[in-house]
């Protein structure tokens, strides 16, 4: 057990506030996570942040960027020549910007060798 629970307490009432629901919630963001109504980093004190995150997809590793206020855009620290039919190069020099659909559609292919063209399926994190 990693944390302490009074009596009667949902799973997501711990007394130690160490963060772990927390960091699991931003690693499902920054992974391409549905930001519906109600969800923490769509909330009037998160939502205009900017979250990153160092990640390897595939052979790269790149910082990987969203916010809860432009939830359906990813940002990427680089291009990557074979995600250009996914993405297109940001404002910035060196930036790419996806969709989030397609940013999952990218991590399918890269962590699990799921093949876009066989299937019409979106995939999820």
């Amino acid at each position: 057990m990693l944390a302490d629970k009074s009596e009667g307490a949902t799973d997501r009432q711990s007394r130690n506030g160490a963060g772990k629901t927390s960091f699991i919630e931003l690693v499902h963001f920054l992974t391409g996570g549905q930001v519906r109504k109600g969800n923490i980093f769509n909330s009037e004190t998160l939502r205009d942040n900017t979250f990153r995150m160092m990640i390897d997809v595939g052979i790269q590793e790149v910082m990987v960027e969203r916010t809860g206020s432009s939830s359906g855009k990813i940002r990427v620290d680089r291009q990557i020549e074979d995600w250009s039919p996914l993405a297109r190069p940001g404002k910035n020099s060196g930036v790419l910007e996806l969709s989030n659909a397609n940013w999952c559609e990218i991590l399918g292919v890269k962590w699990f060798d799921l093949n876009t063209d066989q299937t019409q399926a979106r995939f999820n994190p």
